[in-house]
């Protein structure tokens, strides 16, 4: 259903902000032509049919998911044979060799001290060894938050049985606002330095008394320019006080562990995320990402204001498969999503990785697209795998508990314990079951 924005809001939508024109927009524009309407037309279509195909393929593999997480947390249908109140006790095997195992998966990884050893390979390597290996072991323990992205791997390791990791370099820009005090003797080099870092001004101008603006060039690749604004008061107190408002760019490594629903591949693929014939991650943009997007040029901002004034954001509701998982998840944690869904307020938009001719040279070549299924036949944006990461690789990495050969999704440890699983339920319920008629008189049942 196509749902409309109210006609107040759409007056009051602020206008979505393209990139600065700079001296790469050339050979940008030379790199990523202008689709054609038939070719983007084309393009969306081929994406959003593989996406709907490979959904229906996995539909028998969404409702495993339901019965594996059961299985996992000891969730048992009411049971009613053969009488109502009979023994219908879960024995918690899964869990038990879930959590057994678990701990071992962490400790392959985190045990040692510290976890990551540098090798060196020529003679010249020996002196930055231990600067090398000092400097990564701060990223994984500071930056990367390895710590936290360890056990949730090891869980999805086993249960769903494929762990999906998405490693990339992750840019966040945002906007701070503070005031800094300083001795009245300080050297304005010194404050500049304490509040802007060792960034140098591209632009520095006055705005009157004491107060002063400019921007610090993006270290993020025609990313737009850093703006801050400075203004000095000196205080009663006889100390000089420093109102800031700038821009922050924070730069870092960073592994995103993707839930294993919205990551759809085709079927009969193969395991290789490399080879895939394509491959689709769903995420959740905020109005603020979509806005941050086009602004730095990665999605068209006329597209991303239609979406803006068409669509509503409505989030995981836009998904038509997967809901027996969301809603026994949610059940699981005893919560009802839908009156504070932080995803409620977000866009449903796909990243598309394929290979795909853009220039009509009769070859195919690896490329990333984003599109929105609320808005047909148009892109938000694409780009040449290359272009994107400069390894040229799909920044995914997978993880089977129990691969299936030539498959891309393996067994979860709850599917090979199956049938045990439920032989000791059942064996364990007759016994109670048993004991509760040889311990009642022969008259009552």
């Amino acid at each position: 259903m196509d749902i409309q924005r109210d006609e107040l809001k759409l007056d009051d939508l602020p206008p979505v902000e393209s990139p600065e024109p700079d001296d790469r927009d050339e050979l940008l524009q030379q790199l990523i032509p202008t689709l054609s309407t038939e070719q983007t037309h084309d393009l969306y279509a081929v994406v959003m049919d593989d996406y709907q195909s490979a959904l229906s393929d996995r539909t028998d593999w969404e409702d495993r998911l339901v019965v594996w997480d059961d299985q996992y947390y000891g969730r048992l249908p009411e049971k009613n044979f053969p009488w109502r109140g009979s023994s219908n006790l879960h024995v918690p095997l899964t869990m038990l060799g879930v959590e057994t195992l678990k701990p071992r998966l962490i400790e392959s990884v985190m045990g040692g001290d510290p976890p990551c050893h540098v090798v060196p390979i020529e003679a010249a390597d020996d002196e930055r060894r231990d600067r090398t290996e000092l400097f990564l072991n701060w990223q994984l323990a500071t930056r990367l938050h390895l710590d936290e992205r360890v056990p949730e791997s090891a869980h999805l390791f086993m249960n769903p049985g494929t762990v999906i990791a998405k490693t990339y370099w992750k840019a966040e820009r945002t906007r701070r606002r503070y005031v800094r005090t300083f001795p009245a003797t300080t050297p304005v080099d010194e404050i500049l330095t304490n509040v802007l870092g060792n960034h140098v001004p591209s632009t520095f101008e006055s705005k009157g008394s004491m107060s002063w603006k400019g921007t610090l060039p993006s270290s993020v690749a025609g990313g737009p320019p850093l703006e801050f604004e400075l203004t000095m008061r000196m205080g009663e107190d006889e100390r000089l006080h420093v109102r800031v408002d700038r821009d922050e760019l924070d730069e870092r490594p960073w592994i995103k562990m993707i839930e294993p629903t919205d990551f759809i591949v085709p079927a009969n693929g193969g395991p290789d995320v490399h080879a895939l014939p394509w491959c689709t991650e769903r995420l959740y943009h905020t109005e603020q990402d979509l806005r941050r997007y086009a602004q730095q040029g990665r999605f068209n901002a006329d597209v991303v204001t239609k979406l803006l004034k068409t669509r509503q954001p409505q989030g995981e509701d836009a998904n038509l498969d997967s809901s027996g998982h969301r809603e026994q998840q949610a059940d699981v944690e005893g919560i009802d999503p839908f009156a504070s869904d932080a995803r409620g307020e977000t866009y449903l938009v796909l990243e598309h990785y394929r290979r795909w001719d853009v220039d009509d040279d009769g070859f195919d070549e690896e490329i990333v697209c984003w599109v929105s299924p609320d808005l047909p036949d148009e892109l938000l944006g694409w780009d040449y795998l290359d272009n994107v990461y400069a390894h040229g690789r799909r920044p995914y990495r997978v993880g089977r508990y129990f691969p299936i050969p030539f498959k891309f999704y393996g067994l979860s440890f709850p599917e090979i314990v199956r049938n045990l699983q439920d032989e000791i339920n059942t064996i364990h319920n007759q016994r109670v079951d048993s004991g509760t008629l040889a311990n009642m008189p022969w008259y009552l049942y």
